[in-house]
């Protein structure tokens, strides 16, 4: 297979594939078209494997190591990584060519996976990972060296020819260079080369700190970030990272304003009258002297509280300003505005907020384009046509004095570059989120890199710590330090807890084991209820038939009859006609208990998922329903009383978006017959169950779903397999927080373990990029 067959199966001699998948799929294509007199696909894949010319081995590898980085959500490969794929491909190569040759001789066809990640599957668990040793000694280990003369042929012209004008330019990021950067990324973009960019910033040179066939067999997997090198990216990835660095330092080097006294007056007025602690204070402040600002923190440290004093002190100032709030769901967007209205009817914030409540009265008389706080989505803001009918870019930015957004540690690079690039230097930006939580679920560690406070960006950044959802000194607070590595101490166990613990707390400092958090956690697991505050942990196994352990079904069980007596008061209301405040009153009722309790998962199918924990609670429900007569099953297959959905899929003419949770109940019509209606509690919604948008069953959610909501009482569950890449640190982080009271986990120790000691990895160059931006920027202002 020679890289003009990879070409020609891409239908010209232009390669331009957007991901590792179209990397993948090039090379089966390829191989398809040499074993086109054979259409067996096991042994197109074979061939794929076994006729291991230089570039075909190599190529191999580099889409098994892209593979490995899309799982993992990062945006490059570095070429440690290359390497020790280099190696697994050529012992792939091998086996296959034998399994084959074995079964050519017994006359039965071999299946061989075709794709890298079943492949990399295969050989680690398929039993063949003893003979690994073997295969490595026997073979000729392929250099990374021969890959990059591939690469030549297939980087962007002159290896670095656009990047380095991109990279010359930074230094200019906000003078005049600016038009030269912007042709060079237009120039790398349409350039008529293979879709690689070889970022040789650290010399090419691989940096080995141990042997790279040991790595890949003791981790079980390709990547190790033992091994420094430089890196590889697909050209789209590498020219978003750039310009999203352009763009941050062009926001970020804005001059500050000094502010006036007046200015300062409201700023202590308003912190001292909300009670707002030291750091939101400074938050405060920097947003108002700053047109660029990152504010970080945990659940219920505030972060939408302060925004809502920064709007204060800005319509003081201005009153006509057009404030943009956006999130990357609908539900975080809306639920942004939501805030703002439960500080307008708290008596002790609203008499602090006059301007605020003035605008939010004048926007209620006007139409929705024209109000002065909207919010959407950042995807429907970058589909929004501006005022002369043309969608945000670049030349037509987004129509908006203030851009807020929240949840941003969901935002991949490919949706903050867009969001960035349609963006005017005159708007003033704020960006929310907690640097803990999952990271998006596309490629890019975006407010990670960003919100480090050591960082390049780090001037713009405050960081809230005071959580008014529960305090540090709790044991839900402690619990969310220690999985965060962040607690100082490892706390003694209280009366009841094992023997064997030292009296004393032992300090763990970064250079101790990992085995010390995991076993601080296990301890705070241990601790008696503090006060209204508790969490508990069961390691038990889960039972086939229902995929739920015995523990787990008695906190559904419990949870149920909560849920099922406050829906019988709802129905039985409805059944004799009440009064309408009465079927309110108990409509709030129902919600404020399905709001109090949520099963989190990391798994959407299998055991302790959200598919077994829907299907028990459904089965309960549905049974129930029956027996008081509140249940046809001829009919009522998909909607029923009680059930609750989640959307799906966003529906601006409805009024409902993606991730906003309804519940199923029947109303009384003019004509006293019942139907069911789907009645949302958050957005006050009301839709015909056939007008529902695409929906899905949720007395359970995933945790990456649950992400800045909060319920009384939590369920983890964390995944079966302990060596599941779900189990994450921030996974477990983001489950524990979402509780404002209690916090049950189901997990074994192992799975526990894994996701204790395993926080998200993600290879880019975000970060070091901004260093080396504002650096140059720096020089040259001083040589100016």
């Amino acid at each position: 297979m020679h890289k003009n067959d990879i070409q020609s199966a891409l239908g010209g001699g232009t390669l331009c594939v957007g991901g590792f998948s179209g990397v993948f799929s090039a090379l089966l294509r390829a191989a398809r078209r040499r074993a086109a007199a054979d259409e067996r696909p096991e042994v197109q894949a074979a061939l794929l494997l076994t006729e291991s010319t230089e570039f075909e081995r190599f190529m191999t590898a580099l889409a098994l190591a892209f593979d490995e980085a899309a799982q993992a959500g990062s945006v490059c490969v570095r070429f440690g990584a290359l390497e020790g794929a280099l190696l697994l491909a050529d012992a792939l190569s091998r086996e296959t060519a034998e399994a084959r040759d074995e079964a050519d001789r017994d006359g039965e066809a071999q299946s061989v996976p075709l794709d890298a990640a079943a492949l990399v599957e295969t050989y680690f668990e398929g039993g063949s990972l003893e003979s690994f040793p073997a295969a490595l000694r026997r073979i000729k280990r392929p250099t990374v060296e021969a890959g990059l003369r591939v690469l030549k042929t297939l980087s962007l012209a002159g290896e670095l020819s656009a990047l380095e004008a991109l990279s010359a330019a930074k230094a200019g990021a906000v003078g005049a260079h600016a038009q030269l950067e912007r042709a060079a990324i237009r120039a790398a973009a349409s350039s008529a080369a293979a879709p690689f960019v070889i970022d040789a910033a650290r010399g090419g040179r691989i940096k080995r700190r141990g042997d790279i066939g040991e790595a890949v067999l003791r981790k079980g997997r390709i990547s190790d970030r033992e091994f420094e090198a430089s890196r590889l990216y697909l050209a789209r990835e590498a020219l978003e990272e750039l310009e999203l660095a352009r763009r941050l330092l062009q926001f970020y080097l804005l001059p500050q304003r000094r502010l006036r006294a007046e200015s300062l007056e409201r700023v202590n007025a308003l912190a001292q009258s909300l009670g707002a602690d030291e750091l939101q204070r400074k938050a405060l402040e920097l947003a108002l002297k700053r047109r660029f600002a990152v504010i970080s923190g945990g659940p219920g440290t505030g972060k939408t509280t302060t925004v809502v004093q920064i709007l204060e002190c800005l319509f003081a100032e201005k009153p006509e300003l057009r404030v943009a709030l956006a999130a990357p769901t609908g539900k975080a967007a809306s639920r942004m505005r939501q805030s703002i209205m439960l500080s307008l009817a708290s008596p002790k914030l609203a008499a602090n907020l006059p301007h605020v409540a003035a605008v939010v009265a004048a926007d209620a008389t006007r139409e929705p384009e024209h109000q002065a706080i909207r919010e959407r989505t950042i995807h429907k803001w970058l589909v929004s046509r501006t005022s002369n009918g043309r969608r945000p870019s670049e030349d037509n930015p987004l129509e908006a004095d203030v851009l807020i957004i929240d949840e941003a540690s969901m935002v991949d690079i490919h949706l903050a570059a867009r969001l960035l690039r349609a963006v005017s230097l005159e708007t003033r930006l704020i960006i929310l989120g907690d640097k803990h939580q999952l990271a998006a679920v596309g490629p890019g560690a975006v407010f990670a890199d960003i919100s480090d406070e050591g960082g390049a960006l780090g001037a713009a950044v405050v960081t809230l710590k005071t959580s008014r959802r529960f305090p540090e000194d709790t044991v839900i607070g402690r619990l969310a330090k220690a999985i965060n590595h962040e607690l100082e101490e490892i706390p003694a166990p209280r009366s009841g807890a094992a023997a064997d613990v030292p009296e004393e707390p032992s300090l763990f400092d970064e250079g101790e084991r990992e085995g010390d958090v995991f076993e601080a956690v296990k301890r705070l697991f241990a601790t008696p209820a503090d006060g209204r505050y508790s969490v508990t942990r069961y390691d038990e196994p889960f039972d086939g038939a229902s995929g739920l352990s015995k523990s787990a079904a008695l906190w559904l069980d419990e949870k149920f009859e909560c849920y099922c007596g406050a829906l019988s008061g709802y129905l039985e209301a409805v059944r004799r006609n009440a009064r309408p405040e009465t079927i309110e009153l108990q409509w709030r009722s129902l919600w404020s208990t399905l709001e109090s309790f949520r099963a989190l998962t990391a798994q959407r199918r299998g055991p302790m998922s959200v598919e077994a924990v829907n299907a028990y609670f459904e089965t309960k429900l549905r049974d129930r329903l029956l027996s008081e007569g509140w249940l046809d099953e001829r009919l009522d297959l998909e909607n029923w009383p009680g059930r609750v959905v989640i959307v799906r899929r966003n529906d601006d003419m409805l009024g409902v978006f993606n991730g906003d949770i309804g519940i199923v109940v029947p109303e009384r019509g003019k004509d006293g017959k019942f139907a069911h209606v789907v009645r949302f509690g958050e957005v006050g919604r009301r839709l015909p169950p056939a007008l529902l948008p695409p929906a899905d069953t949720a007395f359970a959610m995933t945790i990456h779903q649950s992400q800045g909501s909060e319920f009384e009482d939590v369920a983890v569950f964390l995944p079966v397999n302990p060596m599941s890449g779900l189990a994450t640190r921030e996974l477990l982080y983001t489950g524990v927080t979402r509780t404002k009271r209690s916090v049950a986990v189901f997990g074994s120790d192992a799975a526990l373990r894994r996701a204790v000691e395993t926080p998200t990895s993600r290879e880019g160059g975000l970060a070091e990029r901004l260093a080396s931006g504002l650096k140059k920027a720096k020089k040259a202002r001083k040589s100016a």
